[in-house]
């Protein structure tokens, strides 16, 4: 709310005449959230350096204890006693910073990679960067996909043409049916597959690896357990393969740790079908631990760890961390890992204070905003640096590197007030020679404001000379209010001038935005049950090229992985993404059908029509582990020339006609496999 100069200088009057008598007696007293501030402000470091030993380490955790107990941080109240633990294996001497064999033991040649003997593979991923593969339920090896699924994998055999599919092999990943594993991503390198999951038992992120032969037949190989919380992420992905190398991101929040108990974290082991167990050993050392840089009550190690596989070789990691605030997005480029840091916001709060709404009419801009540190850390590389900043990208499809910059659309979220249902937005172009091991704050003129959002669910892209975003309710919108606007909006902002944005209006709501050769396509709710689907021109002029509204249908997944599209030279495209109809609402587990369309250089669209899913399960099939799809079980597949649609349980081969989409064969996961042997994984 606005007040007359004469307000102000009256309200201020009042505040310095309030202090000045306090002096009297005390001074002008902190809230309790800028003291609690200004109390981490002297735990944290100026520069960017690591912990020196155990001794500094433990020191820096038993001031953190005192400052949360004097500040009655949330998590203060489980500290028992004031006995200092060990949180690290104190065997600074043999960190796993080399293969694993160095910290494990003995020989290791059960999990060598050997040479692919199928060189060529194409990624069938809706991958962020072209060349960083990510995590994802669905991979192709030579003419088999591989599909993982209820902790298991599946080995199809395409076939030489089209309609000849085959269960060639299908192994347990996981050891019993009593574990605690979830399974989530899935990628391939050479002939070996590489399983992550996250194991409740072991509090541990898991990492399997399965090799692969020419017949599609399946062998495991080994389990690597890495201690840390779950990495699970309802938008972003824990692993990536970036050059052959395995990216994984774990983890663990130092305010969670117990004090009645030692704790040895992270550590690693092995286990393999002949050695069992080994012993745990720490994946890295204190030392490459890097100190808090920005504030923080509440803090988490975020560890990234690089791990080399290569030919003759095991598997073993390079790992750095960052002791900062919890909140986080990760960026995998082809050359850099970036974490975005801001501290949540409750960081500070007391009671009630931050807590409430921020005004609808207000300026939010002139509200001061949450800072923020990213930091950039080479794959090729033990360097680590940051720089500091405002504001927090919305998910990892806000950032980008480019042009010897990394661009980032950002969330302004003021720092002292919650925001509902709108969204300021920034931009910034962050030129990578300004991260520094002495990190500095961006300057304010380099955060160039644009339009706001409107909505709960933030979507954006950056396409060839755009970022777009926009805003809606996701998939769950068939709850709202029959009678609600269901109209949407896309911001189109020029990299070279994001003064110059472009707002395009659109008859459904923005609830997914998707790359689409160099322009983009969204999707969103219309009405009380319609799916629209428009695509978006982005060259000279933005535009909304071209709106398809599809009557009682809605997509089923929200994940990106769930979309996929081809584009040729000529412009002209194919895309598909996983929908179900208003009868059968999905939820996990519930089988998509996958939606395909088509467009031209004009990007016209048209439907092609529906593979549609059957629930069919074989009988005595039984999903032991890992049976709720958190990360989808639906996508549309593209490869060499043959579309294929994996829904639920089955894989079903397609054929694009003129007059649409026919159904050409069609594989029940759950039958038997050509290949029939006890599983070498139990």
């Amino acid at each position: 709310m606005m007040m007359a100069s004469g307000h102000v200088l009256n309200v201020l009057t009042r505040i310095v005449a309030t202090c000045v008598v306090s002096i009297l007696f005390v001074a002008c007293a902190q809230t309790p959230d800028q003291a609690a501030e200004r109390t981490a402000k002297n735990l944290a470091a100026s520069t960017l350096r690591t912990f020196k030993n155990m001794e500094e380490f433990e020191e820096y955790r038993a001031r953190l204890r005192e400052a949360a107990q004097e500040h009655d941080v949330w998590w203060a109240a489980t500290i028992r006693g004031n006995e200092t633990r060990t949180l690290f294996a104190t065997n600074e001497t043999s960190p796993c910073n080399a293969a694993i064999e160095d910290c494990i033991g003995g020989e290791v040649s059960e999990v060598a990679v050997t040479a692919a003997k199928i060189s060529k593979r194409s990624s069938i991923t809706n991958n962020q960067e072209a060349d960083v593969d990510e995590g994802d339920i669905v991979k192709q090896y030579g003419r088999f996909l591989i599909v993982l699924q209820d902790g298991r994998l599946f080995s199809v055999d395409t076939g030489a043409t089209v309609g000849e599919l085959r269960l060639a092999d299908r192994i347990d990943v996981y050891s019993s049916a009593n574990t605690g594993t979830w399974y989530d991503e899935l990628l391939v390198h050479g002939n070996n597959l590489i399983v992550t999951g996250f194991n409740y038992m072991e509090d541990a992120s898991e990492i399997n690896v399965i090799t692969i032969g020419d017949a599609g037949e399946l062998d495991f190989q080994a389990r690597y357990y890495i201690e840390s919380e779950d990495y699970y992420s309802g938008n972003n992905y824990a692993s990536r393969l970036v050059r052959g190398r395995f990216v994984v991101y774990t983890p663990l929040y130092l305010a969670d740790t117990p004090t009645d108990e030692p704790l040895h974290i992270p550590r690693i082991r092995r286990w393999t079908p002949d050695e069992g167990f080994s012993q745990w050993q720490p994946l890295f050392s204190i030392t490459d631990v890097y100190r808090p840089i920005q504030p923080t009550l509440t803090p988490t190690l975020h560890v990234i760890s690089v791990c080399r596989i290569k030919v003759e070789q095991t598997f073993g990691c390079d790992s750095r961390g960052v002791v900062g605030p919890a909140h986080r997005e990760v960026y995998v480029s082809s050359d850099n890992v970036y974490l975005w840091l801001t501290s949540d916001h409750d960081e500070w709060a007391h009671g009630n204070a931050g807590t409430d709404s921020c005004p609808e009419a207000a300026d939010l801009y002139r509200y001061p905003a949450r800072r923020s540190t990213v930091f950039q850390l080479p794959v090729e590389s033990a360097r680590v640096r940051a720089a500091h900043t405002m504001g927090a990208p919305y998910d990892q499809f806000a950032f980008d590197e480019r042009d010897d910059s990394l661009l980032a659309l950002l969330v302004r979220s003021p720092r002292d007030c919650y925001l509902d249902g709108v969204l300021p937005m920034m931009f910034t172009s962050l030129p990578l020679s300004f991260f520094s091991t002495a990190p500095q704050p961006l300057d304010a003129n380099r955060y160039a404001p644009l339009t706001n959002a409107t909505g709960d669910n933030l979507t954006s892209r950056f396409t060839k000379d755009h970022v777009i975003y926009g805003a809606g309710e996701g998939r769950w919108y068939r709850w709202r209010d029959e009678q609600r606007d269901t109209s949407g909006e896309i911001v189109a902002v020029p990299l070279s001038r994001p003064s110059r944005l472009e707002r395009l209006r659109t008859s459904h709501m923005i609830d997914r935005l998707e790359v689409l050769g160099d322009h983009a396509v969204a999707f969103g709710a219309q009405g009380k049950s319609n799916l629209g689907v428009s695509t978006i021109w982005l060259e000279r002029h933005s535009a909304i090229a071209d709106t398809l509204v599809l009557p009682e249908i809605a997509q089923s997944e929200g994940r990106s992985h769930a979309f996929n599209s081809l584009v040729d030279d000529r412009g002209e495209g194919l895309f598909g993404l996983p929908t179900t109809d208003e009868s059968r609402l999905r939820y996990w587990n519930h089988v998509s059908d996958v939606q395909f369309f088509a467009t031209d250089a004009q990007l016209r669209m048209r439907t092609l029509g529906e593979l549609a899913g059957q629930v069919s399960l074989n009988k005595g099939y039984e999903c032991e582990v890992s049976c709720i799809d958190w990360y989808g079980n639906a996508r549309p597949i593209f490869i060499e020339g043959r579309v294929f649609a994996l829904t639920g349980s089955e894989l079903i081969e397609g054929q694009r006609y003129a007059a649409g989409m026919a159904e050409m064969g069609r594989l029940q996961l759950t039958g038997t496999p050509q290949r029939e042997r006890p599983n070498p994984a139990h």
